[in-house]
């Protein structure tokens, strides 16, 4: 099974994967570099494509669209990989052969898991897809080809919503008919303490405009379930009102071309 790492950088941030590169050869690398130099690499396992643009979503959507690995890896420029990354992937996608994309876990450098998950394989549902971050993704490469997924360019950092656009694009495959499967093994090492995100209006602000994409207005009631569940995680109560009316903003945001 050909693995592929799709890696979103910028401004040169390359070094990493060389390294990790040098250390796995066997691995395909393709990195899109977001720059105002030019750097081009090019070779049949690391490839490192420079664009003078922004936006994370473009950024990977840009190694989509340069992917030929069979099974690929979303990635930022700060992960580390388990030891035996590969082998976890390859043998996830032999004991589920219908699967077209699965989720992996996250562990920090001291091993401990980085949120909590479910210990067992599942299917996803829209619910479960909100849970997921953009380097637990894995997928087949053809079945994202078939049915012509990409990020939603409007939402991810350096765009006009600053998130949601791994969630919008799982659910994106969901309702396109994919098999979408979480696996309960580790792939990735992250730090926890430079991730943590912080709750506030711009959080339900991005999360209201990614709530509507994902469900569109005849899904107010789930919307609302997940926006409940974030309420969860405000230690100062008093500001709920201000978070709802950030939500509702997000909620009803028009972009251009609407």
């Amino acid at each position: 099974m050909k693995i592929e790492l799709l890696v979103a950088t910028m401004n040169n941030r390359i070094e990493h994967f060389q390294e990790i590169y040098k250390k796995n050869s066997e691995l395909k690398v393709t990195l899109i570099n977001q720059s105002k130099d030019s750097i081009q690499i090019e070779s049949d396992q690391f490839t490192v494509k420079s664009f003078q643009e922004t936006g994370l979503s473009k950024s990977r959507n840009r190694a989509l669209e340069q992917a030929s690995g069979e099974v690929c890896v979303v990635c930022d420029d700060d992960v580390d990989f388990t030891v035996d990354f590969q082998t976890t992937i390859a043998k996830a996608y032999e004991s589920l052969p219908d699967a077209d994309l699965i989720s992996f876990q996250i562990i920090t450098p001291k091993e401990g898991p980085y949120k909590s998950y479910r210990n067992r394989i599942f299917l996803h549902d829209k619910l479960s897809i909100l849970r997921v971050s953009s380097i637990e993704i894995t997928f087949k490469r053809k079945s994202i080809e078939k049915h012509q997924l990409f990020f939603d360019e409007r939402f991810g950092l350096g765009s006009q919503i600053k998130g949601g656009e791994e969630n919008i694009f799982l659910a994106d495959a969901l309702r396109k008919g994919l098999k979408l499967y979480s696996y309960p093994a580790p792939i990735v090492i992250h730090p926890k303490e430079s991730s943590n995100k912080t709750i506030d209006s711009d959080f339900f602000f991005t999360k209201g405009a990614a709530m509507r994409r994902i469900n569109g207005r005849q899904g107010l009631g789930l919307s609302l379930v997940f926006l409940m569940a974030q309420f969860r995680k405000v230690k100062k109560i008093h500001k709920i009102p201000t978070y709802l009316s950030a939500f509702f903003r997000g909620y009803n945001f028009k972009f251009e071309h609407e």
